[in-house]
């Protein structure tokens, strides 16, 4: 009797499982990319985030006591605790507040008045509830003085300010800016340059938390160093 020509039975279990392993390793594979790709992508849009947020800090902070018309270095300063529109602002190691004469009016411009529409000559930002807000203006807002959103995903408590003065000492040394101790190094208007950290929370990714960074930045007051 002639053989019918195929598979036995044995021969195709051995093909399913050569093809099965194979399957399994090409899964395991694609598996593998799919999830460093995902976490790339959150590591790259965390860095963008905290670039963001150091360069949207570094612009106004450049500007902090612009005085152009010579009022005077407590005139257009940093605020070391104020209240505007209700709002307590300060500068200190989580939160900075200052004023500059944006319109160059030699005064500073209160919420009515039409100047202060580009919410400048006020300006504050903070880190808080893990993320980093700055202060608008009702002029600005059309409401009462409120905190907006720059970015999230910040690490508050691992976020720092610091202030280096005059005489090259940092407020790690001398202490935050204080106005109310007499004439010390760490006033307010001796404040020449700030350093900025950011510490960022990584996104809890397949069960394993993702390496925390911090990205720190120095800025030049270029206008409180002429005072």
């Amino acid at each position: 009797m002639k053989r019918t020509s195929g598979f036995t039975l044995v021969e195709l279990i051995v093909v399913v499982a050569i093809l099965g392993i194979f399957g399994g390793a090409i899964y395991t594979m694609f598996q593998t990319s799919n999830r460093t790709y995902v976490v790339q992508d959150h590591v790259v849009a965390m860095q963008q985030d905290a670039r963001y947020g150091l360069n949207y800090l570094a612009d106004d902070i450049r500007m902090a006591g612009y005085d152009p018309r010579g009022v005077g270095e407590k005139t257009f300063c940093f605020q070391i605790s104020a209240t505007w529109d209700g709002v307590t602002v300060g500068t200190n190691g989580t939160s900075i507040a200052f004023t500059l004469d944006d319109d160059q009016s030699g005064v500073l411009a209160l919420d009515t008045d039409p100047q202060a529409q580009k919410d400048l000559e006020r300006v504050a930002f903070r880190l808080d509830s893990g993320q980093l807000q700055r202060y608008r203006n009702s002029a600005a807002s059309g409401v009462n003085g409120t905190w907006e959103t720059i970015i999230n995903g910040v690490d508050t408590a691992a976020s720092s300010i610091t202030y280096w003065y005059a005489d090259g000492t940092s407020s790690v040394a001398s202490g935050l800016p204080n106005d109310s101790d007499g004439l010390t190094n760490n006033d307010s208007d001796k404040v020449w340059d700030i350093q900025i950290t950011l510490a960022m929370n990584p996104p809890d990714l397949y069960g394993n938390q993702l390496q925390a960074k911090s990205y720190t930045t120095l800025v030049k007051c270029r206008n409180m160093a002429l005072k």
